[in-house]
């Protein structure tokens, strides 16, 4: 579902999860089903890079949220390292859900379910997506308003940067940036 606005989105109902209708869980493996349905998504949807099966099985290895429905895979993302000064930084990476449970505040739900799965480590968001940026000011501990010209080439090596990005980071990362 495309938003708007934030008005737009911040009017939406939080979802009342039904544990047994819905479940998420965090994993470094993904099943042979599991791999077939994120790479024909991947390959189906304009608002995912296109990765090969053992992409993103590498990716798994890292840690992915699945989120299912009965049985059925209905979102999922992954979690992305990258490394800053020896230290590895993770990102939420790869967001995907289901068309008919858009509009319902899943997204943010994975969004919040991985951060509160990798909080203890180094942890970075960049996006020009206004719900994430609206997102990550209320999970994320710092905004980089202003980063430094260092901070900001480095991150240019793993996202091209361009004015409507913003940067998050968490309590983690900041001390590395220290």
């Amino acid at each position: 579902m495309h938003f708007e606005s934030l008005d737009q989105y911040n009017s939406l109902q939080t979802p009342e999860i039904d544990t047994n209708q819905v479940s998420c869980k965090y994993v470094f493996e993904l099943t042979p089903k599991e791999l077939e349905f994120i790479v024909n998504k991947s390959e189906s949807n304009r608002s995912l890079e296109y990765h090969d099966a053992n992409y993103f099985q590498q990716k798994a290895a890292s840690g992915a949220m699945l989120l299912k429905q009965w049985d059925e895979l209905v979102g999922f993302i992954f979690e992305h390292n990258y490394i800053y000064q020896g230290e590895p930084i993770s990102e939420r990476w790869t967001l995907w859900v289901s068309p008919k449970l858009r509009g319902q505040k899943m997204g943010a739900f994975l969004m919040h379910s991985m951060t509160d799965k990798i909080r203890d480590k180094p942890l970075m968001s960049v996006t020009n997506v206004p719900v994430v940026q609206h997102i990550n000011q209320t999970i994320m501990d710092f905004e980089v308003i202003c980063p430094e010209w260092s901070f900001r080439s480095l991150v240019e090596e793993w996202w091209p940067i361009h004015d409507n990005y913003r940067i998050f980071i968490n309590n983690k990362f900041h001390d590395l940036l220290s």
